[in-house]
């Protein structure tokens, strides 16, 4: 009965009286728990007096302040904008917008540039290296021919009897930078374009930008070396071949081109040095073979001269420079007769070499074949050999009108 009076008592409250529903539902939560002894009571109000008295919180004015700070800052962000203040607002939100869009057009324009000179600059290698394939299929020859068929050969003056030339490589290997590898392609073929037409400085100067992208490209370092080579820089060709060798000092091309900057330097003992490097590191180097001949001949080493060169002919029988240069070491070692022959072999390989005449007159001044001497010497001079007109004066004044 008593929980029945106590349900139907919470129901007539709550529906009449909900301001009662905060009393009620605590003495509904504590129904059915045990009662308590007066002793009990007066020991738990002494315990929650203490708790009371803790529990009293000290009003802090700096709360207050605060409270009063956000009603104030309320009230006014609530109070409406002046038409004034309106309008500045707005003249800042476009301003700030014009701005934005100031900045979005000169990177979109700076971005469109960027785009125009990479779709530029790859049109213009392709053009450059189409040509340069041209020009390098026309320079190179065939493996029976006298040039190695992976590079190509410069067209350098013939030092006297040996012929040497330094050889280009055209080979490209980069691991840089896409734009910058564009740009090491472009300059490189304009170079090719400016050795094929002597201009030396100027392909000098294309190969300095592409150096300073790829300072240790070997293939650059050797062209501008072969360069400085024809332009009497020598000194510089051989510090470029040097810079080269740190980078790969086991090619035997690079070895070739600093032996034959030695030789044209008169340094001789240098120039065999590397020579000899050349042929170890590829043995049927026959290029290096006749280098090494014609240094042998300046150091006075005639049969070993003879050696070399004939390595040449048996490898190529149609290389008339091989011919011209065993011709002259037969007749330092006073073997004319042979030596004549290889003269009169190199010109009918070349018959408008004029130091093939030059050297087989002087053969036939020595063989003690006067006439013979004369007549080829004179035909030296018509071919701009021009120190043939001493010894025309020399060996054969009183024949001289007669041819």
């Amino acid at each position: 009965m008593r929980v029945v009076s106590l349900l139907l008592f919470v129901f007539l409250s709550l529906v009449f009286q909900p301001e009662l529903h905060a009393q009620l539902k605590g003495d509904f939560e504590s129904y059915g728990a045990e009662e308590e002894t007066p002793s009990q009571k007066k020991k738990k109000e002494k315990e929650e007096k203490p708790k009371k008295d803790k529990k009293k919180p000290v009003k802090k004015k700096p709360a207050k302040k605060k409270k009063d700070n956000k009603k104030a800052s309320s009230s006014k962000s609530s109070k409406p904008l002046t038409a004034e203040e309106q309008k500045k607002l707005a003249e800042k939100e476009k301003r700030k917008k014009e701005k934005e869009e100031t900045r979005l057009k000169a990177e979109q324009k700076r971005d469109e540039k960027a785009k125009a000179k990479a779709e530029k600059q790859p049109n213009l290698y392709n053009q450059q290296l189409n040509s340069a394939e041209e020009f390098s299929s026309k320079q190179q020859y065939s493996e029976d021919s006298p040039e190695d068929p992976n590079v190509l050969r410069l067209s350098i003056e013939p030092h006297l009897f040996s012929n040497l030339d330094t050889i280009l490589v055209v080979e490209q290997k980069k691991e840089i930078t896409f734009n910058d590898q564009e740009n090491i392609k472009y300059f490189y073929n304009q170079a090719l374009f400016k050795l094929k037409d002597r201009s030396y400085e100027e392909a000098i100067t294309l190969l300095d930008k592409s150096i300073r992208l790829d300072p240790g490209n070997k293939e650059l370092l050797q062209l501008r070396g072969n360069a400085y080579v024809e332009i009497a820089e020598i000194k510089k060709g051989i510090r470029d071949f040097h810079k080269a060798l740190k980078v790969d000092n086991r090619d035997p091309i690079l070895h070739y081109n600093l032996a034959t900057a030695y030789f044209k330097k008169g340094k001789y003992k240098k120039s065999l040095k590397h020579y000899d490097q050349a042929i170890l590191l590829k043995e049927d180097y026959w290029m290096a073979y006749q280098g090494r001949g014609s240094v042998s001949t300046m150091l006075k080493n005639y049969e070993s001269s003879v050696r070399d060169f004939n390595k040449v002919i048996d490898h190529n029988a149609y290389f008339a420079p091989a011919f011209k240069g065993r011709g002259v070491a037969k007749g330092l070692l006073g073997r004319y007769d042979e030596a004549i022959g290889d003269f009169s072999l190199n010109i009918e390989l070349e018959p408008m070499d004029g130091l093939a005449y030059y050297y087989r007159g002087l053969a036939f001044v020595s063989n003690n074949q006067p006439r013979e001497a004369c007549r080829d010497l004179d035909r030296a001079y018509e071919l701009n050999v021009l120190q043939a007109f001493g010894d025309i004066r020399k060996y054969c004044e009183s024949d001289f009108l007669e041819y």
